[in-house]
């Protein structure tokens, strides 16, 4: 999958105005939405109608979600590309460097981190 280049994101920005992005919930309403107006358009033309109308009005923050991803797939992408240079420069930057510098970034894996963690001594406890 091609990225996003930082000037299309800007442009489908501008396009969306500010919106919050689509919430998982928000997402999975959209895309059954969508099915049911594909399902009902040759029974119930209303209901296909209206579930079509909910289905494109969540477009927005499913846009928003996008851009949202785009950027921290971006930021992900440079900041290890950053590391992985300085690295072959000479520096010595491991695994913990790199959380710190995506957490400063603004795309903590402390949550990950600690599910990870926790899943580990659940693993251990059961064990032992």
């Amino acid at each position: 999958m091609a990225a996003l280049t930082p000037e299309q994101r800007a442009e489908l920005q501008d396009e969306i105005g500010a919106q919050p992005p689509a919430s998982p919930e928000l997402l999975l309403a959209a895309i059954r939405d969508q099915y049911q107006a594909r399902k009902q358009a040759g029974v119930t033309p209303n209901a296909a109608a209206a579930a079509a109308h909910r289905a494109l009005a969540a477009l927005p923050a499913v846009l928003q979600r996008l851009i949202d991803a785009e950027q921290q797939l971006d930021t992900v992408r440079t900041t290890v590309a950053r590391l992985i240079h300085r690295n072959d420069e000479g520096d010595d930057y491991g695994l913990t460097d790199l959380a710190w510098e995506l957490s400063r970034a603004g795309v903590s894996v402390q949550p990950e981190l600690d599910l990870i963690s926790a899943l580990a001594n659940a693993e251990y406890a059961a064990q032992g």
